[in-house]
């Protein structure tokens, strides 16, 4: 079994497949991407999209251990896993499974080298009315519990679609969510210094702040 990235030619095709048969269709194609198709023994077996991850998460940003401002400095190393489809009619045992194994091992370094930055954490959303997940409990992700409910609809508004989804969430390393919430130690590709600088509350209220200058 192969994992590799969709080619440009494969797009049209692989895109009508999702908007087929993928009951959320193809994702938002202003977000950054990476589309994997895995292959075996020449057969075409599933489709997976990776984007950016949501912006807030109240559980995934407590399981990390985020303040506002680590958060907003670090949500380029969090990946979501935004689109997953199996199109093998035979499918063998635990075939979905090892399927997102394969799949988030190829991400890793796919990611760093089309985005500069290599992900420390890997996020998605199953509906809890028509799946549970069980293929991303086997392959090693925690599921996190539900969400509040609310979809992004723009840079300011969330909207309540009243359709919580069940959050999972994978490290993809042994060190990740220490990795990510320590905003003093800088990760490979961030930036540093005073062009990194993020806006967000401050750590101690204003009149601390003066005591301390």
């Amino acid at each position: 079994m192969q994992v590799r990235e969709w080619r440009e030619d494969e797009t049209e095709v692989f895109t009508s497949l999702l908007n087929e048969r993928h009951y959320l269709k193809a994702p938002d194609k202003r977000r950054c991407h990476l589309r994997q198709v895995v292959v075996f023994e020449d057969k075409l077996v599933a489709l997976l999209i990776w984007s950016t991850c949501a912006r807030r998460l109240a559980g995934r940003d407590q399981f990390i251990g985020w303040d506002d401002r680590t958060r907003q400095k670090r949500l380029g190393y969090v990946v979501q896993n935004n689109r997953f489809l199996l199109l093998a009619q035979k499918r063998p045992e635990n075939l979905a499974s090892r399927v997102l194994k394969l799949s988030v091992e190829h991400l890793v370094g796919a990611w760093e080298k089309r985005f500069g930055k290599r992900p420390e954490l890997a996020e998605t959303f199953v509906d809890p009315q028509g799946y549970n997940g069980t293929c991303y409990n086997a392959a090693g992700w925690q599921n996190l519990g539900r969400t509040a409910g609310y979809e992004r609809v723009s840079r300011d508004y969330y909207q309540d679609n009243e359709h919580p989804k069940m959050l999972w969430v994978k490290p993809l390393n042994a060190n990740a969510t220490q990795r990510l919430r320590d905003a003093c130690t800088a990760l490979p590709g961030e930036s540093t210094g005073p062009a990194a600088r993020v806006n967000g509350a401050m750590p101690v209220k204003a009149s601390q702040a003066e005591s301390l200058s």
